[in-house]
């Protein structure tokens, strides 16, 4: 019969504990961290996506003026001159936070996202404030809900008008955390 020396009997009790314990700690860690990542890249995908539809207002924008010039559409001209009554002078407030409602005592409008060819049903304007946040079931702003266009006069004194329009959203984060904003500025020139 052999007799086993004290060293080789294995692991005592706290050594497993001791071990289990850290591998806890680094599973939990890893857990930590990997949630992290992933509410970053919702965030991220968020605002891809709200960026994706302010730029489609920003091409429609780009595209009634651009028909009213050339006189493309025979609707487009009214259109174009009614988003141009729309502007107001330039002013500070342009800049400011874009969740809140205050600043600005014009018009706030936007342009439907389904908008083709046919200029005659573009433009949907708002007299009332838009809602500042999505409605309902969505959970991403959309063109008037969480999503509108501001439109400023350049300032007078230039040889060249111009037209400042910010388009704005705002919007619930999916997780938790602030109200998420975004805004763009299109600078058109020319008068009609």
């Amino acid at each position: 019969m052999r007799i086993r020396a004290k060293r080789e009997q294995g692991d005592t009790l706290v050594e497993v504990l001791l071990a289990t314990a850290i591998l806890a700690f680094l599973v939990a860690a890893s857990a930590v961290i990997m949630n992290s990542s992933l509410s970053r890249v919702e965030v991220s995908l968020e605002r891809t996506q709200v960026q994706a539809a302010m730029q489609g207002q920003a091409s429609i924008l780009r595209a009634l003026r651009d028909a009213a010039i050339k006189e493309y559409s025979q609707d487009a001209l009214p259109q174009w001159k009614t988003v141009m009554t729309y502007a107001r002078p330039q002013n500070p407030t342009a800049e400011a936070a874009v969740c809140t409602d205050g600043g600005f005592g014009g018009t706030r409008f936007y342009f439907k996202p389904d908008s083709t060819v046919d200029t005659r049903s573009w433009l949907q304007a708002q007299t009332t404030p838009l809602s500042m946040l999505p409605v309902g079931t969505d959970i991403l702003p959309a063109p008037g809900a969480g999503i509108w266009i501001e439109a400023y006069k350049g300032m007078d004194g230039g040889s060249l008008p111009y037209y400042d329009f910010y388009i704005k959203s705002c919007w619930e984060n999916i997780g938790s955390g602030p109200k998420q904003e975004l805004k763009t500025v299109v600078r058109l020139y020319g008068d009609l």
